[in-house]
């Protein structure tokens, strides 16, 4: 294969890949008690994860194919990727083993107060306002 062919299938591959990346994430556990960077991390890059760890999806660089490794269990996790989604997928089979069910409630972050929630905002303040619901936006 020439150079010109190879440079190719490298551009057609990043162009999967931001597009599997561009699908909305949503979580098969709860995710809710994880650190808001973490979550964070899930909700934007989880679906690329989700698609280079079961195929849909073909490495090209040698850290994602190092975070397959990892995700298969076949390397210790290093990178804050690899490390979320060891986590998460330990949530996944911990939940499964004890019998619960996550419900999929879409966890929101409030613009306000910057913190994830599942409903209504508890912030500490008395000043709340009543539109505050309509502050809320999905990651």
């Amino acid at each position: 294969m020439s150079l010109q062919e190879n440079l190719k299938l490298l551009d057609a591959l990043k162009k999967i890949h931001l597009d599997v990346g561009k699908n909305s994430f949503t979580p098969e556990a709860d995710i809710e008690h994880f650190h808001p960077e973490e979550r964070e991390l899930l909700f934007r890059y989880g679906s690329w994860m989700k698609a280079l760890v079961d195929g849909s999806i073909e490495p090209y660089t040698a850290a994602q194919e190092q975070f397959i490794k990892t995700a298969k269990g076949l390397s210790s996790p290093i990178t804050e990727f690899e490390k979320v989604w060891i986590k998460y997928q330990r949530r996944i089979k911990w939940e499964e083993e004890e019998g619960i069910y996550f419900s999929g409630a879409p966890i929101r972050v409030c613009r306000s107060c910057g913190q994830a929630h599942r409903g209504d905002c508890i912030r500490s303040d008395a000043q709340r306002r009543p539109s505050h619901l309509n502050e809320f936006y999905q990651l």
